[in-house]
């Protein structure tokens, strides 16, 4: 199958082809081939039709035999009168060539719409393939987001923030806040969060906002520690994770958001302070502090209250062993 002969052409380059091709035929006949006289007549424009025809289609074919048959008068026996010829055997062969020129571009007409069909359908064929894979590489894609969001602790949520509201949330905020996923979508961020924390969040939004669009990549994600509401009245103490999601323009219209349960954190970070603040309070009753010395490196580190011990001021002197 040859391309050129297939690809879609409009109605002036169809029959300026054919008539190139007469025009290339009568060339020929008057040039390379001229010492033919009067025989073979028609031996250029044979090629010239099916050309025409492959090129342009049956109509383009019809007109190259058309204007091939008027060129052949050139090269025929004068005629007596303008209604008859010398020769009948002249219009014999004008009437078999337009006959069989007729015939070759119907077929080569039918060929090339088979051919131009063939490729159209090979064409639509492989978009609709290409389609396919796209889709099911798609589908491929968010099943396998799905299952992560679905299955994941974290709470993943997206907020909009011309609607002003939550249009997605994943399963875990079940466990987080109590509420259905169903039951958090259209919910805004003022019904989640804390006073307290939405008063802190809603100021610096619009900041946030206002910078990335001017061209600060560096507010786009950002970290926070926010109060949520559960659905029993509790609070729960969670980290945010947000990015701002932009739009084609470099608007931002949307928040994309990783929420996560730091109670267990809280309370360890709480326990510790205690736990550090008894231990001071004891060294002060006891008179006691407590020292760290490095043996490769023979360096000290003292604590406030050892300093205290030997009465001296924190940091006045370089703690040693000796010492």
């Amino acid at each position: 199958m040859a391309p050129s002969f297939t690809q879609p052409r409009n109605a002036a380059y169809r029959y300026g082809m054919a008539v190139l091709c007469v025009a290339g035929g009568v060339g020929l006949r008057l040039g390379a081939l001229g010492i033919l006289g009067s025989r073979l007549i028609y031996i250029t424009f044979f090629p010239a039709v099916i050309l025409a025809a492959l090129f342009g289609g049956l109509y383009a074919g019809l007109l190259a035999t058309g204007l091939s048959a008027l060129a052949s008068l050139l090269w025929m026996e004068p005629a007596r009168s303008a209604f008859s010829m010398r020769n009948p055997a002249d219009l014999v062969g004008l009437i078999v060539f337009t006959i069989a020129c007729t015939m070759i571009s119907i077929v080569c007409g039918t060929m090339r719409r088979a051919q131009v069909h063939a490729v159209e359908a090979d064409s639509r064929a492989k978009l609709a393939e290409e389609r396919r894979v796209s889709e099911e590489a798609a589908r491929e894609s968010e099943t396998r987001y799905r299952f992560l969001s679905e299955n994941t602790g974290d709470v993943i949520w997206l907020f909009d923030l011309d609607l002003n509201r939550f249009v997605y949330v994943n399963p875990a905020v079940s466990r987080l806040r109590g509420y259905s996923p169903e039951e958090v979508i259209g919910q805004n961020m003022q019904e989640v969060m804390t006073p307290s924390s939405y008063k802190s969040i809603s100021e610096t939004l619009p900041y946030r906002i206002a910078a990335l669009e001017a061209g600060d990549a560096s507010v786009r994600v950002e970290t926070h520690e926010v109060d949520q509401r559960h659905k029993d009245g509790s609070i729960v103490p969670t980290e945010v994770v947000t990015t701002l999601f932009q739009n084609n323009a470099g608007k931002v219209k949307q928040v994309i958001g990783i929420s996560r349960d730091i109670s267990e954190r809280k309370k360890a970070a709480d326990a510790l302070r205690r736990s550090e603040t008894n231990l001071r309070l004891a060294m002060d009753a006891a008179m006691a502090g407590t020292w760290e010395w490095d043996v490769q490196t023979n360096q000290n580190v003292w604590s406030d209250e050892l300093w205290k011990v030997y009465g001296l001021e924190p940091n006045s002197r370089e703690p040693s062993y000796e010492a």
